[in-house]
């Protein structure tokens, strides 16, 4: 149980830097302003209001806050296998950051059972094994939702580029090397609609610009944008906008 979690360091800075060393891991947190992070004298990654950056307590890390007034960060240095394990299990490693607002939360109930007289050695060490867990989760979580919404945007940013394409589901499935049923919950998770639905209402909203052109048929039009002939274009619109198309091009 000797080596299994020890939470060594627990700092608070204004703006003075902060140089690291030994055995671990250690986690800067940034709860206002922003601060440079060095290594070996050269500047690595800015961490932003809300980040969290974990680095190897080995390497030659430097924390440079910045110096305005308003400049809030805490530091926790761990070690232990614990540490090694868990940060391994959910893949955080050296130089990871990530945007989560809430693992200050963690990171001061750790400090105020560090600092804290009322238990014994090992009685922190669980405590403090317990907090660091869920930080280390919240971490993870973050990062998940971050690769989430990339990749939903990623997904939109496709079907923005291919309106005019016949696309399917399984199109997709097949662009971004996942499962139609993975892919439909990532987009829709972000965008409240279905991705092959989201296609539709663009085709819709870019068939009304062409409509208003009096030159294109209503044929040409649904073919453009690969309805699967004017009749099924015609009843989608209907769906959509509440009037044919035909109505929509006189109304407007």
């Amino acid at each position: 149980m000797e080596n299994f979690f020890s939470l060594n360091d627990v700092k608070i800075s204004h703006g003075d830097p902060i140089s690291l060393s030994g055995q671990g891991m250690f986690f800067w947190c940034q709860i206002s302003s922003f601060s440079d992070v060095l290594c070996n004298g050269n500047q690595l990654k800015t961490v932003s209001y809300g980040e969290t950056f974990a680095g190897n307590l080995e390497k030659n890390y430097t924390l440079v806050p910045n110096n305005e007034n308003n400049c809030f960060a805490i530091l926790i240095s761990v070690n232990g296998e614990f540490v090694k394990n868990i940060t391994q299990e959910y893949n955080i490693s050296d130089g990871f950051l990530v945007k989560a607002p809430e693992v200050p939360e963690n990171i001061e109930e750790m400090r105020e059972i560090f600092e804290s007289n009322r238990y014994s050695e090992e009685e922190k060490k669980a405590r403090t094994a317990l907090l660091f867990h869920g930080l280390i989760y919240k971490l993870y979580k973050a990062a998940t939702s971050r690769l989430v919404r990339r990749t939903a945007l990623r997904i939109k940013d496709y079907i923005d580029s291919h309106i005019e394409e016949k696309i399917e589901l399984k199109t997709l499935s097949e662009v971004f090397f996942m499962s139609k049923t993975q892919l439909f919950r990532i987009f829709k998770e972000e965008y409240g609609v279905a991705p092959i639905k989201y296609l539709t209402i663009r085709k819709i909203e870019l068939s009304k610009k062409l409509l208003k052109n009096g030159n294109l048929k209503i044929s040409e039009i649904s073919d453009s944008l690969s309805f699967f002939d004017a009749k099924h274009f015609s009843k989608t619109f209907l769906k959509y906008e509440g009037i044919l198309p035909s109505k929509y091009r006189k109304k407007t």
